[in-house]
């Protein structure tokens, strides 16, 4: 008898899967100031050698940069920073020939009394993380960017921080953030936490980027950012964005931002996060994540990310790799797989592996239902639902 109601429960367990699937889609409308948005094209500067950073005859400009090579360069950037060089009007790129730097427990690049203001092009270098500073604040790769442009890199590892913690930037105004994407994990104390920024404030830009990595804050978390703010001649802009990271907080909490505000002047634009990814999380006792619901602001399913075009994401700057037998992909920024100076194919491989999962048990959705496949199954979706899982969307 316990065998047969086992297996009924099971079966009704799979209808209401099925059931909660069936979600009217909702794309969230743009939100943009009455403003063109401003075209770029893909491009890649002339690769450079290795070299010492800021070694004589290197002057900083377009034509002449600054090279990074290693970790060594890095800690000499974030120390000229602290010192009070802001590299305001330079170019920075790291050499050709390096695909990954380990930067460990990294001093951010640039705080709000000594930010940095350059160019720092990343030419598809991955960075990894091990910052460990759960009393301090401006945490991620850079501290403080107040009129640079950071671009072209990933980051991954781990960023503990306590208030403005991000992978990229903690906080950033009056700059541009394009090209880039997060895997590590983000644990910020108190506020204003995010996969790409802690902050985006007054004439912050942040264009095609991901998340996925798992972040966890106080108030103010969100998968992209932890907040965007704008203001009269004062805009700002969120676009062509996706996390598919988990998200937790006390407060404030989203799937891709914390906190918006800012009215007309505020441009959101192919902002998503996945549901499906929400929905099945098991976040920290104490903390609340993001709405799993559909019909949410930009709230997708996973088969929608997977299954994107350059309607829903700027088909100029993202790929769109079909899916395989038992792999789904999400989309992908073009500037790593279409990269001409790609030492060993590295860049592409890890960007592919950044968005590959496997959807053998399925993803929740309709057509790809999350799978029970014995009793231990459904004791642990029982035991999911217990926690607050409710696997709404």
């Amino acid at each position: 008898m316990k065998s047969i109601r086992v297996k009924k429960n099971i079966a009704i367990c799979l209808v209401i899967l099925c059931l909660t699937s069936l979600i009217i889609l909702l794309n969230q409308p743009n939100q943009s100031p009455e403003v063109n948005e401003e075209k770029i094209t893909i491009s890649y500067r002339t690769p450079y050698g290795a070299s010492i950073f800021m070694a004589e005859g290197q002057d900083g400009t377009e034509t002449n940069p600054y090279i990074i090579s290693n970790a060594e360069d890095m800690n000499a950037l974030s120390q000229a920073v602290l010192a009070g060089n802001t590299f305001a009007g330079k170019v920075i790129v790291v050499s050709s020939t390096v695909n990954e730097i380990g930067l460990g427990n990294f001093i951010p690049i640039g705080s709000p009394t000594k930010p940095f203001a350059g160019t720092f092009d990343g030419f598809g270098v991955k960075f990894i993380l091990n910052i460990n500073r759960p009393d301090s604040d401006y945490q991620g790769l850079f501290g403080y960017v107040n009129g640079g442009v950071i671009e072209n890199l990933s980051v991954s590892g781990r960023v503990f921080g306590k208030s403005y913690v991000a992978g990229i930037a903690g906080f950033h105004t009056n700059s541009r953030i394009l090209n880039v994407y997060n895997e590590a994990f983000i644990n910020g104390a108190l506020n204003y936490v995010g996969g790409i920024t802690g902050q985006t404030y007054y004439n912050g830009i942040l264009d095609y980027a991901y998340n996925t990595g798992e972040i966890i804050g106080g108030t103010y978390v969100g998968g992209i950012t932890g907040g965007i703010y704008a203001a009269y001649t004062n805009n700002s802009y969120l676009r062509h964005v996706y996390s598919r990271g988990k998200v937790a907080g006390k407060g404030s909490v989203g799937g891709v931002y914390g906190v918006a505000s800012g009215g007309s002047y505020l441009g959101l634009t192919n902002a998503y996060y996945d549901v499906i990814v929400i929905a099945n999380y098991y976040q920290p006792e104490g903390y609340v994540k993001p709405s799993s619901l559909e019909t949410t602001a930009h709230a997708k399913n996973s088969q929608q990310l997977y299954d994107m075009d350059s309607k829903s994401l700027h088909g100029d700057y993202w790929h769109f790799e079909p899916r395989t037998e038992g792999f789904g992909f999400y989309p992908q920024l073009k500037y790593f797989i279409n990269h001409p100076n790609d030492t060993l194919a590295y860049k592409k491989n890890s960007s592919i592996q950044s968005v590959k999962v496997d959807i053998t048990d399925g993803i929740g959705t309709q057509s790809f239902p999350f799978i029970i496949y014995n009793e231990e199954d459904f004791i642990e979706l029982n035991n999911k639902v217990k926690n607050g899982n409710t696997f709404e969307g």
